[in-house]
């Protein structure tokens, strides 16, 4: 049997398990979402999901915060709203074969970056403008149709990698 509240009549424990995070917030299913409208959502619906207010539906309560907060992360994580909106477009959990591909040249970039790190002359900021270059083309190839899955693999393969250089470097 499913539950649902006062306060959200349409989230029952069905739609709210079965929803992607986009729809879950009433997003569409972009890469650029709008972070006001999802925060808003986001501390609105904690608030009134949260466990002691709903005393009498406690178990549901939890079930329905733990989703609420997944989705938070799942969306306000730029690499993770990406795999999600490959997903949805793809409608499979691992889109393609290309899912371990790179840009060519991609990996010399990062064999070199590696050496550098190593050595000490590692400058983050060319590492952080490639990043920025990589959101930007995430972006871009998103907003395309047909979505040319093979390339916005390969850019969100190169988002993980700066990520992993971007993190050690800052440690």
């Amino acid at each position: 049997m499913s539950k649902n509240v006062d306060w959200a009549p349409d989230l029952t424990s069905e739609t709210i398990l079965g929803r992607n995070s986009f729809a879950l917030f009433g997003l569409p299913v972009q890469l650029e979402i709008d972070e006001d409208i999802l925060e808003e959502r986001y501390l609105k619906w904690t608030q009134k999901a949260h466990p002691d207010r709903n005393i009498d539906h406690q178990e549901w309560a939890i079930l329905l915060t733990s989703r609420i907060n997944q989705a938070y992360v799942e969306l306000t994580n730029f690499r993770l709203r990406a795999e999600l909106f490959l997903k949805i477009k793809t409608g499979s959990e691992h889109p393609s074969e290309n899912r371990k591909a790179l840009p060519k040249g991609f990996l010399k970039e990062v064999f070199k970056w590696n050496e550098l790190q190593e050595d000490g002359s590692l400058s983050i900021d060319e590492v952080e403008d490639r990043y920025d270059n990589c959101l930007d083309d995430l972006i871009a190839l998103s907003k395309q149709e047909p979505l040319d899955e093979k390339r916005f693999t390969e850019q969100m393969n190169s988002l993980k990698y700066l990520e992993n250089l971007i993190t050690a470097e800052e440690k």
